[in-house]
């Protein structure tokens, strides 16, 4: 039993070096005209290796059986991810590579520059709080509700039509992350997730009034179309509100804040759902964490533009 406490220790320190964070820090220091198409297709590989891989082990561990799955897949990793991740992700682009990499930072953006932006500036900052708040909100609505997705159904639509409504939700989540990529760059990351937000807020407010498979699934699909959007939207709002070299540290808080807030979107739901004895009120709280949190980005928005203003005109009067 200790053995495996440390396996999963281990496991979670491996997964903070291949998670959100790291993956939005090493793509963004590489693209900026078209860094959410960039960093949506970044994710997207991410989700298709989790439904690629896990199958793959299950299966694997059937055959031959699970430590022998698990030293197979390790030995996979070592021999080829290692070599990848060491030859493909080099150093930061240099202001000798712009003329090869048009895409890349500007020297000014580049590691070597980089000042210090202490933590305390930071979390002191409105904006911070607009971006993490909202999202902490959003994941626990979000991953309250995936979790709970198939007891929901299941009464509704029987065990089969859950499952394909699950299938659905998650194929969805990608398709709408690649489809938002496309689109991106060019539009407000805020009014985008307070419009993810709301449809997300109707499609569960969908489920709660109806039985019919039909409407359920297609509640699912408008869900999942946004799913994958709650993670590819948050740097991409912390690239247009703060400076480029306090990035990744402002990125790891936030994330910090709305990871181990979003982890209690299950047990809130599931305790909803024993004291109220349904769903309906814990599909009711999750569409309110989404409408508050749609207000609290927008908010966000305007305080940006005003404090902007402010000082496009203080400087026009020195």
């Amino acid at each position: 039993m200790e053995t495996l406490y440390a396996a999963f220790i281990l496991m979670s320190l491996g997964w903070t070096g291949m998670g959100v964070v790291v993956i939005a820090t090493i793509v963004s220091h590489w693209f900026v005209r078209r860094r959410g198409l960039a960093i949506s297709v970044a994710f997207n590989g991410a989700s298709c290796g989790g439904v690629v891989v896990a199958p793959l082990l299950l299966l694997l561990g059937e055959k031959i059986g699970f430590p022998a799955a698990m030293l197979t897949a390790t030995t996979i990793m070592v021999v080829v991810l290692v070599p990848v991740a060491v030859i493909w992700i080099g150093p930061y682009p240099q202001s000798g590579d712009l003329a090869k990499h048009p895409t890349a930072y500007s020297l000014a953006q580049t590691p070597d520059t980089q000042k210090n932006t202490p933590r305390s500036t930071v979390v002191r900052r409105l904006a911070f709080w607009t971006i993490s708040v909202p999202f902490a909100l959003a994941l626990v609505a979000q991953i309250g509700f995936i979790v709970h997705q198939i007891a929901l159904l299941e009464p509704k639509i029987g065990r089969s039509g859950a499952g394909f409504a699950v299938a659905l939700t998650t194929s969805m989540a990608m398709l709408g992350r690649f489809c938002l990529g496309m689109v991106v760059d060019r539009l407000n990351p805020r009014l985008v997730t307070a419009a993810s937000l709301m449809s997300q807020a109707v499609a569960l407010l969908a489920m709660t009034q109806t039985d019919n498979a039909p409407v359920l699934f297609a509640a699912c699909a408008v869900f999942g179309f946004s799913v994958g959007n709650l993670i590819t939207l948050p740097p991409l709002i912390i690239h247009r509100e703060f400076d480029a070299t306090a990035f990744t540290m402002v990125m790891g808080l936030s994330g910090a804040v709305s990871g181990i807030t979003g982890a209690f979107g299950p047990a809130l739901v599931g305790l909803v759902h024993s004291l109220s004895g349904g769903y309906t009120e814990a599909l009711a709280l999750c569409i309110t964490l989404d409408l508050v949190a749609a207000v609290i980005v927008l908010w966000g928005d305007q305080t940006r533009d005003t404090n902007t203003s402010a000082r496009d005109a203080l400087a026009r009067s020195g």
